[in-house]
């Protein structure tokens, strides 16, 4: 058994002592046993109340934090910042200790490798950097003279720690003074990953669009990817010449990851982005490795545009979606009009593709209802996955069906194990007004079962 495991060590302790005895002279020896034992250290973190190692943990929890004090008081030698480090990186409680000294450090000197993931780590932990209010400021500052630092590591660790202390300032016009100025290229993983997404969802409108406009105009920048996270609201505001941007950025785009972020987008923003170019980019872009993640979007585009509550009529090449008219409404109705090729198009891929995307095809097409995909539909009850079939049964009660196709639904109904599927059937008859005998089928105790009695009840009432 070693440290590195989550077995405790029963010579833990004892070699802990016996380093302790003189720490000045086995500071180095300290911060290698302390790295050799960082699941070890997080292991023991919690409570340990319920475990038969309860008392032991306890032992071992007070050894670490005297250990953490020990070193913190000789901070003023470089061999102790990686133990530091390794403690406070591992060890939840390590906040019961004052790292005052480490602060002072970090202000007054030039700071080592070690020194500046420590304050990183500070920043990160709220237990502890809300004992440092008073030079919060100081320390943001500190922070920002290094992100220019030739080694990228060090500029690295102290952008981590100024996004640590913006976190928790949002809304702190100097914290995001700060940190947007220590955008450089060679952060652009950090920041497209972690920094954007946290700024564009949490700044105001007028912010975020000013932002996009810079990054926007930098190639190297994947501003579909940071846009992505920006607020519906703040997207509708963005002005015509950003949006005819973004739009062409997203046509040009052959990166799955960038380009899935630009349908999602558009899909927020169908006012901005019409259904019928975000339908070209969708059958245009082939890459079945993503064709689950265009349907999602279609899915998103149709429900921001609450088209299932609209009035739905095929013509030769278009699909009209009308809203419905309010009585007291005397402006006029609402149009969608959608390009039935490229809509039918998309459809077909998605139906031949996988069960995922046929799920999707069939969600699709309990929103938009197409009378002339039903048959299709109806070949989905062979299908043998269960979601693929109670999909398509869903989908079919918003369609009306010949008596052939009723006596479809009535076989899978007195065929099917499966209490779901014939719960299913039960609504496409209700909806279509059709009786069934209560005889031809067996309903099992299910947690359908209530449901499809108060069905059955209505059917043939």
């Amino acid at each position: 058994m070693t440290a590195d495991g989550l077995v405790l060590h029963k010579d833990w302790v004892s070699l802990c002592n016996r380093l302790l005895k003189n720490p000045k002279t086995n500071l180095k020896e300290i911060s290698r046993m302390l790295g050799r034992s960082q699941k070890f250290m997080a292991a023991i973190s919690g409570s340990g109340e319920s475990s038969a190692y309860a008392s032991y943990a306890d032992t071992l929890r007070e050894t670490v934090e005297r250990i953490l004090s020990v070193l913190i008081s000789n901070c003023t030698d470089a061999d102790s910042h990686p133990g530091i480090f390794y403690i406070i990186s591992s060890y939840k409680n390590a906040f019961v200790c004052d790292f005052t000294p480490i602060i002072q450090i970090f202000l007054l000197e030039s700071s080592s490798f070690y020194i500046l993931r420590i304050i990183e780590r500070i920043c990160s932990h709220p237990e502890i950097i809300k004992k440092f209010k008073e030079t919060e400021v100081q320390i943001l500052m500190k922070l920002g003279a290094y992100t220019t630092d030739p080694e990228y590591s060090t500029g690295e660790f102290a952008v981590r720690g100024i996004f640590s202390l913006y976190k928790r300032k949002k809304g702190r016009h100097l914290f995001l003074s700060v940190l947007s100025k220590s955008f450089q290229i060679r952060y652009l993983d950090l920041f497209v990953s972690k920094i954007f997404p946290e700024i564009i969802a949490s700044e105001d409108s007028r912010f975020v669009i000013s932002m996009v406009e810079i990054l926007s105009k930098i190639k190297e920048i994947p501003i579909l990817l940071i846009s992505q996270n920006a607020k519906r609201e703040t997207l509708l505001a963005f002005p015509s010449a950003l949006q005819e941007r973004i739009w062409s950025r997203l046509e040009s785009e052959r990166l799955p990851q960038e380009y899935i972020a630009g349908i999602s987008l558009a899909a927020k923003v169908p006012e901005l982005f019409n259904i019928n170019r975000l339908l070209s980019l969708l059958v245009n872009h082939k890459d079945e490795n993503i064709l689950y993640s265009q349907g999602e979007a279609l899915i998103h585009c149709l429900n921001t545009l609450n088209i299932s509550n609209y009035h739905i009529t095929e013509e030769n090449n278009r699909i009209i979606a009308e809203e419905p008219k309010q009585p007291e409404d005397n402006s006029n109705n609402r149009i969608i009009t959608i390009d039935k090729h490229l809509l039918t198009e998309f459809l077909k891929r998605l139906l031949f593709h996988s069960d995922g995307t046929r799920i999707e095809y069939c969600r699709i097409l309990f929103t938009v209802k197409i009378p002339s995909q039903k048959e299709s539909i109806l070949t989905l009850l062979r299908n043998k996955n269960i979601r693929v079939k109670w999909n398509a049964l869903r989908t079919l009660t918003v369609y009306t069906l010949t008596d052939p196709e009723i006596t479809k639904i009535i076989t899978l109904l007195t065929t099917s194990q499966n209490e779901k599927i014939k719960m299913w059937c039960l609504k496409i008859l209700e909806v279509n007004k059709r009786k069934i005998n209560p005889n031809l089928f067996q309903m099992k105790e299910s947690q359908y079962k209530s449901e499809m009695e108060e069905i059955l009840k209505r059917i043939n009432n």
